[in-house]
């Protein structure tokens, strides 16, 4: 990361600060208040039926912009253009929607497990299944989905219905199984919600999954089907999880960004000049038969050099496999985009020329402290293991600790640096860069990220970040949508201006690794 030391830190760390404390505060409010949730309905005033179903916060009746993000214009647009009701117990002349309060959610990890049968908020856990296709393949059929609740039968105090809302659609099954077929969607697809509610209207947690159904263009009769749920990681693409977005299907994704079937899909043989001149001066090949011992001044290696070190150069890049793949899973993030990163800050030379910068990845303290900040489970993770015999001292974020306890996470993790460990660092700090980026573009725009960006060009911002420093990214994303352009690479990349313009080579070196 060694394009953070070139802007100014003051600017930095103020622009940082300020993105973070929006992050760092929306986790503590959502730990807060997600216990309290109160669950209302607007409904049909001809069917009472229910069209759509909110949780809020409060007690306080919901607004039009909770009812927009959760139920969609259309919903939105019904609901405010609904006339004035006098007559509520006739309804006879009522059209439009209603709003009503069901009442509050209760999350199963809130009752006793002793309790579970006879609390009125007790509800069985849901499992979510796939029927007749998995994602990533060409279905026959639209696809279709099972949700089913375990061991309903322990729970039969009060009769427990499941519910699911698709888009405006919502509706309720009659059984403890409920199968669902999906529906065709657009490119960035929609999210499918799900719940259980008892015949008092408590209703537990909301699970939501992202679903996307497209016809193929061949054969219209058949259908791509794509899915973010935790309940199926493995199909899952690499920083989806992040984003809540999927890969262009229009067009094919960069072998980049694609997960590797196994350690063996990572293998490079590229001739690294430097690396190679490491090699030479710290006596591992022997070119004493090449002109100027196999250098070509300074520390690259020269033609003569490099054959030398062909060897040498194929096991060095490669050894390392196995730490990529299998942290590239942990972490569901692309090991061939890692593999490529490291491979520009180092060439896969251990030993830092540069003060200040550790390991293969040559991270900073400042990347550091972004991973920190950036992907508080790593965070909680490291510090009650630093700091078991004391977890007070592990606030709910890295920003708010003491500086002496700050210093200590930070300390360790540079211990990581040249041990077995140094993979996971550097792909853990990849995804906390990847996380970063989403909360400068929401700051920077009101329009969801579907609508303002894509899935190839938050990963080359993410790149761009972890080099240059969210100073530049920030400078360069803010520019580009004053200008009216949308916050994809190939406009991104027009705006890293003085002092952050290598980030643009930066990212066009990481991606030739693959290509």
């Amino acid at each position: 990361m060694r394009g953070k030391k070139r802007i100014s830190f003051f600017l930095l760390l103020s622009v940082s600060f300020f993105i973070f404390l929006i992050f760092c505060t929306s986790i503590s409010i959502f730990a807060a208040s997600s216990d309290q949730q109160i669950v209302w309905q607007l409904a049909s005033w001809n069917t009472s039926q229910t069209v759509c179903t909110l949780m809020i916060n409060s007690e306080i009746q919901p607004g039009e912009q909770e009812i927009l993000e959760q139920c969609g214009p259309e919903i939105l647009f019904e609901w405010q253009t609904t006339p004035p009701c006098d007559h509520i117990i006739e309804n006879q002349n009522c059209t439009g929607l209603f709003l009503r309060r069901t009442g509050p959610i209760i999350s199963q990890n809130e009752i006793p497990e002793e309790k579970t049968q006879d609390s009125i908020g007790a509800f069985p856990p849901l499992r979510f299944e796939l029927v007749d296709c998995l994602p990533s393949q060409l279905c026959q059929q639209i696809p279709e989905i099972q949700i089913r609740m375990v061991d309903s039968s322990a729970f039969t105090s009060f009769p427990i219905k499941i519910r699911i809302r698709m888009g405006t659609f919502e509706g309720e099954c009659e059984s403890s199984e409920c199968r669902v077929p999906l529906r065709v969607t657009g490119e960035q697809g929609e999210w499918l919600y799900y719940w259980t509610m008892n015949s008092n209207g408590v209703q537990s947690a909301h699970h939501r999954v992202k679903y996307r159904v497209l016809p193929d263009r061949s054969d219209p009769t058949k259908y791509h089907f794509d899915l973010l749920s935790r309940s199926y990681p493995d199909f899952i693409p690499p920083g989806s999880d992040l984003w809540g977005l999927f890969p262009a299907s229009y067009k094919p994704v960069s072998k980049m960004l694609i997960k590797p079937d196994s350690k063996d899909d990572l293998i490079t043989n590229k001739p690294y000049d430097i690396l190679c001149g490491k090699m030479i001066w710290h006596g591992l090949v022997d070119p004493s038969h090449c002109p100027g011992f196999g250098l070509m001044g300074g520390e690259s290696a020269n033609a003569c050099g490099l054959e030398s070190c062909s060897g040498k150069l194929f096991e060095w890049q490669n050894k390392q496999n196995d730490r990529f793949y299998e942290t590239g899973k942990k972490y569901n993030v692309p090991p061939r985009l890692v593999k490529g990163m490291v491979a520009q800050e180092s060439q896969f030379w251990p030993e830092s020329d540069i003060e200040g910068e550790y390991g293969l990845g040559r991270i900073t303290i400042l990347g550091i402290k972004m991973l920190l900040d950036w992907y508080p489970a790593y965070f909680n993770q490291l510090c009650y293991a630093i700091f078991k015999m004391q977890p007070n001292r592990c606030g709910s974020c890295f920003s708010e600790m003491e500086t002496k306890d700050q210093n200590v996470l930070i300390g360790s993790l540079i211990a990581k640096t040249n041990t077995v460990e140094e993979i996971d660092l550097i792909t853990a700090a990849v995804k906390a860069s990847a996380s970063q980026i989403e909360q400068i573009i929401l700051n920077t725009s009101e329009f969801p990220l579907e609508e303002i960006t894509d899935y190839e060009s938050l990963w080359k911002i993410a790149v761009a970040n972890y080099y240059a420093g969210s100073g530049c990214v920030q400078r360069a994303i803010t520019s580009t949508y004053l200008y009216g352009y949308p916050l994809i690479w190939d406009t991104v990349k027009n705006y890293f201006g003085f002092g952050c313009e290598k980030a643009v080579e930066y990212v066009d070196r990481v991606y030739s690794l693959w290509e």
